[in-house]
């Protein structure tokens, strides 16, 4: 789904497919578009999911129109899991950013972020060392659905680990 609104692919109402099929032919995404303010007959959403679908159409909307992705202009380094830097690396593909498949040691000079599980996944002290010296923001991994929901796209320097966060 976040690689889905990362892209900004239509999110439809599965409503959509029986609605169609009941009438014969596909019928207007809009109405069926989760988070499109005219699908008034779709399921009043809150929290979280109203979240999620408003990003769903805010993106699809914006990308249609020649705006740039939500991750466009990040080189991440993904230091996490292997199985979750393939998770992460393709959304971050899909909002336009990068994400290099590098392993430690770390010198890629493109890097603009680093996203890293360090509770599970601990930086080395020469990794830790090298990132602080190229005043590279570290942050947590969630911070990447900030990006994807939030109204206005989050700086990394202000959501970075505190023992990361460049001056």
């Amino acid at each position: 789904m976040l690689c889905s609104v990362a892209g900004g692919k239509w999110v439809l109402h599965p409503a959509y497919i029986d609605r169609s099929r009941a009438a014969g032919k596909f019928l207007s995404e809009e109405e069926f578009e989760w988070g499109n303010p005219i699908a008034l007959a779709l399921p009043t959403l809150s929290g979280a999911e109203a979240s999620l679908a408003r990003a769903a159409f805010k993106w699809r909307s914006a990308l249609g129109k020649g705006s740039p992705g939500p991750f466009q202009g990040v080189v991440a380094l993904l230091h996490v899991p292997a199985a979750r830097k393939r998770l992460l690396g393709r959304l971050l593909e899909a909002g336009g950013g990068m994400a290099p498949d590098v392993e430690p040691p770390y010198t890629d000079e493109n890097v603009t972020a680093c996203f890293a599980d360090i509770k599970r996944y601990p930086l080395s002290d020469r990794d830790a060392r090298w990132l602080i010296s190229k005043r590279i923001p570290v942050c947590a991994p969630v911070l990447l659905s900030a990006y994807l929901t939030d109204e206005t796209l989050p700086d990394p320097k202000e959501h970075c680990l505190p023992e990361f966060r460049p001056n």
